[in-house]
Formats: structure tokens, sequence, C-alpha cells
């Protein structure tokens, strides 16, 4: 696809899968102000018609919501703005693939049923 990137991970396999999930964050680093930040846009799943392969589609035009508070020194910091996180069961049967723009990252944390973040070194 022109304009994106992509990634494809094979997770390692589990004795406890079915009691895992995958969550896949989109972001960018973007110098801001002292206010809160957020990416608008959305991790879809898709599915090619030629090959019946299924994955992952991050679109955004790159707009951000933002909170309107007044920064008394209008400092810019290098931060990293999220948007909305997708969780996926966790499998390791087939390649998770993950298409997003040229210039954003997808973050990728395993986390068990009660949404803790489990360890589990990633390709």
């Amino acid at each position: 696809m022109e304009g994106y990137e992509h990634l494809s991970i094979t997770l390692p396999k589990k004795s406890n899968e079915k009691e895992l999930f995958l969550e896949m964050t989109p972001g960018k680093w973007h110098k801001l102000d002292c206010n809160s930040y957020g990416l608008l846009g959305k991790i879809e799943q898709k599915k090619d018609q030629e090959t019946n392969i299924s994955y992952y589609l991050y679109d955004t035009d790159g707009n951000m919501r933002s909170t309107m508070m007044a920064c008394p020194d209008m400092k810019l910091t290098n931060k990293f703005v999220v948007g909305e996180s997708k969780t996926i069961n966790y499998t390791s049967d087939t390649p998770i693939i993950i298409f997003y723009p040229k210039g954003y990252e997808i973050k990728l944390k395993v986390k068990n049923q009660q949404n803790e973040e489990v360890p589990i070194k990633l390709p």
C-alpha cells in the first residue's frame, strides 16, 4: 500500500493463549506544548480480496484532539502521541499484519484477562 509501512509479527507459542490479548497502539512523535493530545483515527481489520489474508489498517488524517489549557511558558517538548488502541485475541497460529501511515509507529503489548501487561518478548 503506497504511503504505508507494515509490521508482520508471529507471536511466540504459549500454553495459555486463550487467556492473552495483543494490544496495538498507534502513535507519532510531535513537539507539543503542555496540553494533552490524542491522535484521531482507527485500527480496523480488513481482508485482502485476492489472497483472503486478514490484516489490520491504522487509518488517520493526522489530526489530533487536545485539551486547551493555557501554557504559561509555551515550552515545546517531544511527546509520543497515541491514538485509539485495538485489542485482539492472542494467536501464534498466523502472522499478524498491521499497515500504518509512514511516520507513525505501532506499539504492541501482550495483556492478560485482568488487563495487566504480560512480559513476552515480541519480535
